[in-house]
């Protein structure tokens, strides 16, 4: 058993190993195709070092420029972020109290509070039925 255990241990130590290396591998290669390849300036007259510092000028502006967008895209992602959180915050708020509410609403009595309404309450007196007997008919309606 220690020693499947160790082959494990040493299998996964190869498998990092190898990660890291393809990893650096890939910077390596993202590097060389931004920046290009070096130029040889050994022996070169005046105007052809110029024109490779032309080259290079013009990279330079290339990747200011890439590099310009992207941080403001990241900007504008991260405030969109912010604006969302904010917004998950305030319905989050808004749920609690909800919550709160119907947790009130749950436990109050309404049959309580209702008013008890006494039958005698609703009848009519002796003399307001003899005012409504000594109406006409057609009156009554």
């Amino acid at each position: 058993m220690k020693r499947s255990v160790e082959r494990q241990r040493r299998k996964a130590a190869e498998e990092l190993k190898k990660e890291q290396e393809r990893r650096a591998e890939e910077r390596r290669r993202i590097i060389r195709e931004r920046s290009g390849n070096p130029k040889n300036i050994d022996g070169c007259n005046e105007a052809t070092l110029q024109a490779i510092v032309k080259e290079y000028h013009k990279r330079l502006e290339q990747l200011e420029s890439e590099k310009f967008d992207l941080e403001y895209a990241t900007q504008c992602k991260e405030l969109e972020i912010k604006q969302l959180m904010e917004k998950v915050n305030k319905a989050g708020k808004l749920l609690e109290k909800i919550r709160l509410f119907t947790a009130r609403v749950a436990h109050f009595d309404y049959r309580g509070q209702l008013k008890t309404v006494q039958k005698t309450d609703y009848v009519l007196d002796e003399k307001e039925k003899k005012k409504e007997e000594a109406k006409p008919e057609w009156i009554k309606t």
